[in-house]
């Protein structure tokens, strides 16, 4: 994942999720969307994950 850094201020929530249920063999990306104080940062990773 390439470092990225920005300043949003106040207080939010962060959701992480990540599904292990897949098909064996197929690559699967992780996506974080942070929500603070009505902005939002939406990342999703550049190195897919193998099941």
């Amino acid at each position: 994942m390439t470092d990225t850094s920005w300043k949003i201020e106040g207080t939010g929530n962060v959701f992480i999720s990540k599904t292990r249920n897949g098909v064996s063999n197929t690559e699967y990306r992780v996506r974080v969307v942070v929500t603070v104080a009505g902005e939002q940062a939406d990342v999703v990773s550049t190195n897919p994950i193998r099941f």
